[in-house]
């Protein structure tokens, strides 16, 4: 077989028939162009036994990934600036606890060997800048959403339709609009749950809980003391404190429970009492 055309296409019908054994409902949803643009460039069958080859070979690189639970071919979309960085912390069973979210669960509960993990693209980001970086690999990965999204019945771990945020990227108004209309009426997975039907129904925080989850989300007081250790200011959250600092809530959270000097002057506490 001379012509270098045929083969390249016979090579990529090859691919499509391999993606479409593993994941048939595909095949039921979507039509060739769609398949097409789902073949992946690399594919790890076991993401248990092949967890040293994902990391390795994906050092460095930017893409789309995605993983797969090979029984029920239902799948996961994201993006990462370094792969092997992203998909270390897959591994992570503390940091799948902290994400808490379907696939983190799905991981958790049929183990990696259950699951295929596969490249879809690498993105190239020479020369790129930061802000050029970010929305290229948004872009791409929402051209898979939307292709995953565009069945009757998704067959994904995907929660929104949109691309989430990455590295500080802020949405269009029109990707706003969309996340809030994904998030709000039967759309939303507690719509309907109310009463007896709610699961909290009956059930109240303790009063340590209460404060766990406001200092969570920027609230509780925030004391600031000196190098010395001598108490300066307080503000009523993270937030405020934030404000003043002029840096995030993530960030006065963080010093404040590792207990490391902030900005090299000052100790951040979540209590009256500091320990050194």
């Amino acid at each position: 077989m001379d012509n270098p055309i045929l083969i390249v296409y016979l090579s990529h019908l090859e691919l499509i028939c391999e993606y479409l054994f593993h994941n048939s409902f595909l095949s039921e949803i979507l039509d060739f162009s769609v398949l097409l643009s789902f073949v992946p460039l690399i594919t790890y069958d076991n993401a248990e036994t092949d967890k040293d080859r994902i990391l390795k070979d994906n050092k460095g690189k930017t893409g789309i990934y995605q993983w797969t639970h090979r029984e029920s071919g239902k799948v996961y979309i994201g993006s990462a600036i370094d792969l092997s960085v992203r998909l270390s912390k897959y591994y992570s069973s503390s940091q799948l606890k902290r994400w808490d979210n379907y696939i983190s669960r799905a991981l958790i509960l049929h183990t990696y060997s259950a699951f295929s993990l596969s490249i879809l693209e690498f993105i190239d980001i020479t020369d790129l800048s930061k802000e050029d970086v970010r929305k290229l690999i948004l872009e791409r990965e929402q051209y898979y959403l939307d292709l995953i999204f565009s069945a009757d019945e998704p067959n994904t771990y995907n929660i929104l339709k949109i691309a989430g945020s990455l590295l500080g990227f802020n949405h269009s108004d029109d990707s706003i609009a969309k996340i809030r209309e994904a998030k709000i009426g039967e759309n939303n997975h507690m719509f309907g749950q109310t009463g007896e039907n709610h699961p909290m129904f009956g059930k109240f925080h303790s009063a340590e809980a209460q404060v766990k989850m406001s200092a969570a989300k920027g609230g509780g007081t925030i004391y600031i003391y000196d190098s010395l250790g001598t108490f300066v200011n307080s503000y009523s959250s993270a937030r405020k404190a934030a404000e003043f600092f002029n840096t995030n809530h993530h960030t006065i959270l963080k010093y404040a429970r590792n207990n490391k000097l902030f900005q090299g002057k000052w100790y951040l506490s979540l209590s009256e009492k500091i320990k050194f």
